[in-house]
């Protein structure tokens, strides 16, 4: 029997132009799944494009700069969403950090709790917050091939070994 999930939850992306270009994906999503209640996370000014989308049963906004702003805010958004009890999440946006706390957030048997969830968020976000204001200086001195070539693989590593459950 195929997986046939009660409630979806859709993170789609805060660009308008990507906005529009997962509509169609939306559209599949919504004819693959038709008894699916199918909510989507956005932010205010592209709510509008999936507000009356058939299939879309209700738009969350992800307010950003109001009640979903800072820590408090994330935590808000974080027992929102979580009194929703969504069953999947499909995220349309291209985003590692997105992707990531959904793997930590819809996966119970790793994190099933709103602070679980808040938790998670700060470790993913925090070196970014911390790291970010002095990468620029060295990112200017360091050759960016280099940069490019060698990222990747050293997130990869980190994220390996951050994720291994096992031990």
């Amino acid at each position: 029997m195929a997986f046939e999930p009660k409630k979806i939850l859709v993170r789609v992306p805060n660009w308008v132009g990507d906005a529009v270009l997962s509509l169609p994906a939306l559209d599949k999503l919504g004819e693959r799944f038709p008894s699916t209640q199918l909510t989507v996370l956005a932010r205010p000014h592209v709510a509008g494009l999936y507000a009356h989308r058939p299939g879309v049963h209700r738009v969350h906004l992800f307010d950003h700069r109001g009640r979903h702003r800072g820590w408090s805010g994330w935590r808000r958004l974080a027992a929102e969403l979580a009194a929703e009890r969504f069953e999947l999440a499909v995220l349309f946006q291209n985003a590692f950090q997105a992707a990531l706390i959904a793997s930590v957030v819809f996966s119970p048997d790793q994190q099933s709790t709103v602070a679980g969830f808040a938790i998670a968020t700060a470790v993913i976000s925090l070196p970014f917050s911390i790291l970010g204001p002095f990468t620029g200086v060295f990112i200017d001195r360091w050759s960016r091939r280099r940069i490019l070539v060698e990222s990747g693989p050293c997130a990869s590593a980190i994220c390996a070994n951050a994720c291994d459950t096992n031990g």
